[in-house]
């Protein structure tokens, strides 16, 4: 079942700093109806690696999180930088935060929050 597309009438950035852009759109719904402040997060998006080592071990990190205050276990992951391919970024990040190296490929992709965010991992 085909669904009516949301129509952007104005769009401002309202945070934009290198750990978070945020955006405010007014939406026009398909009925009429306007939305005045709906926000999307920004993004380029963020890789998690699923690692196992030769024994059949799965690759976890231990990483403080400020969003939650808490350290976490976790599988490494990363921001996308500029100009990187997802697989570059997944290389990268797996030998800085595992100091590990090896093969790998791109498994699967995904919306994380299509509601309110751009990103894609």
């Amino acid at each position: 079942m085909a669904q009516s597309r949301w129509r952007v009438t104005s769009s401002s950035y309202v945070v934009d700093t290198e750990h978070l852009r945020l955006r405010k759109d007014r939406i026009e719904l398909p009925d009429g109806r306007t939305i005045d402040d709906y926000y999307v997060r920004e993004s380029r998006g963020f890789v998690v690696i699923f690692a196992t080592t030769p024994d059949g071990r799965v690759v976890l990190v231990r990483q403080y999180k400020h969003g939650i205050d808490r350290v976490l276990l976790e599988l490494p992951a990363g921001a996308i930088d500029p100009g990187e391919q997802p697989l570059q970024t997944a290389i990268r990040e797996f030998s800085e935060e595992t100091g590990y190296e090896g093969a790998m490929e791109h498994a699967h992709s995904f919306c994380t929050d299509p509601t309110n965010a751009n990103t894609i991992a």
